[in-house]
């Protein structure tokens, strides 16, 4: 099967999370190189609703974006495979530093193979340990909702690659298209 005839597993989980179609790819990346140090644990989200009471956060609401990280090898000891902390997308407590990590933090550490997709909400706590091998680990590709943008990789996708995508693909990355000027 070719790559374009694949079909797309990812995009009816977001659907269903979001409830609906209207969403957008924002970017994405790798964040686990060979030589990675050690990463405290975080989350990929800022609050930006700024409520001077602090009676509504940004983890009150629903994910504001999805991360997906594709995972390009085995998760390993060696590689800096992932901690993930289970519950911590609506915490609204400080994270810890890695000094006051506690044990059962450092040892929820996802263990999968190459090829699976983690989908997660970018507001749950994580953290790569040190990739220690000589490969990158995952590539990462981050959908928001309707309601939600991530402004800094506008202009990052080619318009000539962005015409030779599908009509499904140019709606997810209309954000990203580099328009000529």
């Amino acid at each position: 099967m070719a790559p374009t005839d694949r079909p797309a597993t990812i995009l009816p989980i977001q659907e269903k999370i979001w409830g609906t179609t209207e969403f957008q790819c924002s970017g994405g990346g790798d964040y686990s190189l060979p030589g990675a140090k050690i990463q405290k644990l975080h989350a990929d989200t800022w609050d930006p609703l700024n409520d001077p009471l602090a009676d509504v956060t940004i983890s009150d609401l629903l994910a504001p974006f999805i991360v997906v990280n594709f995972l390009t090898t085995n998760f390993t000891a060696e590689n800096g495979r992932t901690r993930y902390i289970r519950g911590t997308q609506r915490s609204r407590h400080p994270i810890p530093s890695l000094e006051e990590e506690s044990e059962w933090r450092q040892k929820s550490i996802l263990c999968t193979p190459a090829g699976a997709s983690v989908i997660r909400d970018a507001q749950c706590w994580h953290g790569g340990t040190e990739n220690r091998s000589g490969l990158a680990r995952m590539i990462s590709a981050v959908y928001t909702t309707s309601w939600f943008r991530l402004p800094r990789n506008a202009g990052s996708l080619p318009l000539e690659t962005y015409q030779t995508i599908s009509g499904r693909a140019q709606d997810l990355c209309r954000s990203l298209v580099a328009i000529p000027s």
